[in-house]
């Protein structure tokens, strides 16, 4: 997860101080998340993902792309089932 969140930060022209304040995190957080240091629980996933643009599937499809065999399809099966549960409520 972490490179896909460190590749789409800076594709879109943010520090990590700058998505932090986005998210409301702290900076060493997204710095440890990046690192692969931490792992995001799906609230914030989720806001990582609206705060870059994507659907949270779209974000798990990118980190599973970057970091294949990392348990991808169940990664994409949990993020749909969260994503309608909140579509939901």
């Amino acid at each position: 997860m972490g490179i896909a969140v460190a590749t789409l930060r800076r594709d879109q022209g943010l520090s990590r101080a700058e998505l932090a304040e986005k998210i409301e995190a702290r900076q060493a957080d997204v710095e440890a998340l990046e690192r692969g240091e931490i792992n995001a629980d799906w609230a914030a996933l989720r806001e990582l993902a609206k705060v870059l643009g994507l659907p949270l599937d779209a974000l798990v499809e990118l980190a599973e792309e970057s970091a294949p065999g990392e348990g991808g399809e169940e990664w994409r099966r949990w993020s749909r089932e969260a994503e309608q549960e909140w579509d939901a409520d």
